[in-house]
């Protein structure tokens, strides 16, 4: 048995007017499923959901068949409970996913009746999870791409017919964010066909991002303690936060740490990435980092170089200085040199040395 506290999402469109969150604390089963957790909070208090429904807990994207345990070992014992898409939550955990299908159907005559139900009754979950739909709502979806890509490896005679489909620069494939770090149970091979689907694209250019790598640490001191210092890595895993913790600094977490900004959304809509960029960097700056440290050169190119387009966009000021993985790893040596450290080179002014 296990001690677990819920926040637990509520509303119903009939008679709320704001969502609002139930709090619960109990001892639990967790070999049991999350519907069984489910089903034991609604003997606490009823409330809409359905068995074997999408949903997402702290953030992270899954169904509620999977086991409560394997949830606990990734997210810890404290659960906030939501639908897959409170923005479209009707009563508590269900929802109006009418979008879903009427997406689903761009494709429809590309397919079977029983092709069609089948996208239909496994890609709701991907679809919801995308961060894109947070900023761009008219996005046809991953779960498109996905039928895109196979309507292609089954007939080529399709295959310009299917990308003028997709190429669609208001909420085609160029506004595709990764779902990496954002599902439960992540699928590579699935990301992977999408960005096959990139590569046939007319106007996309192969993009190569270069990860920053740092020396090795000579100095045993912490010259950072008192500082706060925000870690973004883009969904790319770099283990920033273990230089963090070795400069002596205060960790400041941010929820958008793996937002991914996408590269090829630039062909289409400047505006989109810059305001993905935007909450990264607000984020930040409102709970008073000093700096963000990044780990690779497209993450500082975007949050650097285009940092004035950003404060346009979010019509804010934000003058936050980006610091790179080897250049952190040089201030925590003992360097100093604004020049060899290459901050001369930097578009928003590195004011703390």
């Amino acid at each position: 048995m296990k001690n677990i506290f819920i926040e637990l999402f509520r509303f119903d469109k009939e008679t709320d007017y704001l969502p609002y969150f139930r709090k619960f604390d109990l001892k639990v089963d967790e070999n049991m499923s999350v519907n069984g957790l489910l089903e034991l909070l609604n003997t606490k208090e009823e409330f809409g959901f359905n068995e074997n429904c999408n949903l997402k807990i702290n953030n992270l994207f899954l169904n509620s068949s999977e086991i409560l345990n394997d949830v606990i070992e990734k997210v810890g014992c404290d659960l906030k409970i939501e639908p897959v898409s409170t923005y479209r939550s009707t009563k508590d955990l269900i929802i109006d996913n009418s979008d879903f299908i009427e997406k689903t159907n761009i494709f429809a005559d590309f397919l079977t009746q029983d092709e069609l139900s089948t996208y239909i009754s496994s890609c709701e979950l991907e679809y919801y999870a995308s961060n894109t739909l947070n900023f761009n709502k008219a996005y046809i979806g991953d779960h498109v791409l996905y039928i895109a890509s196979d309507i292609i490896a089954k007939n080529s005679e399709l295959k310009a017919e299917v990308l003028d489909i997709i190429d669609d620069k208001e909420k085609g494939i160029y506004f595709h964010t990764s779902l990496k770090n954002r599902l439960f149970r992540f699928d590579a091979a699935k990301e992977q066909k999408i960005e096959e689907l990139f590569s046939m694209m007319p106007e996309v250019e192969s993009f190569e991002n270069s990860i920053i790598e740092a020396g090795e640490l000579s100095n045993a001191s912490k010259p950072f303690d008192g500082f706060n210092v925000a870690v973004y890595e883009g969904g790319l895993d770099l283990n920033l936060k273990e230089l963090v913790e070795k400069s002596g600094a205060n960790i400041v977490e941010l929820s958008s740490k793996d937002y991914h900004i996408p590269n090829n959304a630039f062909k289409a809509d400047e505006k989109f990435p810059l305001l993905i960029a935007a909450e990264v960097l607000l984020e930040a700056k409102d709970a008073d980092a000093d700096f963000i440290l990044v780990g690779d050169m497209y993450s500082f190119s975007t949050l650097d170089a285009k940092q004035k387009q950003i404060e346009k966009y979010s019509g804010r000021e934000i003058s936050l200085p980006i610091v790179t993985k080897s250049q952190f790893a040089e201030l925590i040596n003992g360097q100093r040199d604004k020049k060899a450290l290459g901050f001369d080179k930097h578009k928003v002014n590195v004011t703390f040395i």
